[in-house]
């Protein structure tokens, strides 16, 4: 091989690793960011501990307005031992009204309780601050809210809208005799008004209520 073609070679190969280098050199770095979940945002009383929270809760419980339903047939009437002024109506199930937290930690007190009996929903709180778990949680009954929400509305969706097939083990599958009583109870209003005419359904209802003539009284 001649000077000259050692020399053209030499270039050609320092060209080369030039071009390289130049490509290594371009080739972007990904940088891989760490996700945010919704839990590491966080809720309106995340940072707060559940002591501190209903503690004060329990002291501001007279301003905090929440708002009640009724899943129980005829009107719901209280009135509290400590104040004549603070007092709920409701007439008729379903229907709704607002009351202070107080009033309902005064009910939640007493042996026949509204609230863990499920005569009483809470269904919204009035307040920024707090959300209606940290209600439900001070009140000791967060247990029996099944639903997103706890209404005659979602009561009825369950008995009425659930397929026959998957009733049974959607049923068998709660855990709480209240909620399946207070289930029981409403059933027998549904097919009252002709709106639950399922016989595997009233079956299903029937042998939980250890009453085969639960609905051939009606």
């Amino acid at each position: 091989m001649t000077t000259e073609n050692k020399e053209t070679l030499v270039e050609e190969k320092e060209t080369a690793t030039k071009e390289t280098t130049k490509r290594k050199s371009t080739r972007k770095t990904t940088t891989t960011k760490p996700k945010t979940t919704a839990k590491a945002e966080g809720t309106k009383t995340s940072k707060k501990s559940r002591a501190t929270i209903e503690k004060e809760l329990k002291r501001n419980a007279k301003d905090i307005d929440v708002e009640v339903t009724s899943l129980i047939g005829g009107d719901v009437i209280y009135k509290s031992e400590r104040n004549d002024l603070d007092r709920l109506l409701i007439e008729g199930v379903g229907g709704t009204t607002v009351v202070s937290l107080a009033l309902l930690i005064d009910i939640s007190r007493r042996k026949d309780n509204l609230l863990s009996s499920l005569s009483l929903a809470v269904t919204e709180i009035f307040d920024d601050e707090y959300e209606i778990d940290d209600i439900l949680q001070l009140l000791k009954i967060k247990d029996l809210y099944i639903f997103d929400e706890m209404t005659i509305e979602t009561i009825d969706n369950f008995l009425l809208e659930i397929d026959k097939t998957k009733f049974e083990d959607k049923f068998n599958a709660i855990e709480n005799k209240v909620i399946k009583d207070r289930m029981v109870e409403r059933s027998i209003a549904l097919f009252r008004e002709g709106l639950l005419d399922s016989n595997y359904k009233l079956n299903v209802l029937e042998t939980y209520a250890n009453n085969e003539y639960l609905y051939k009284t009606i």
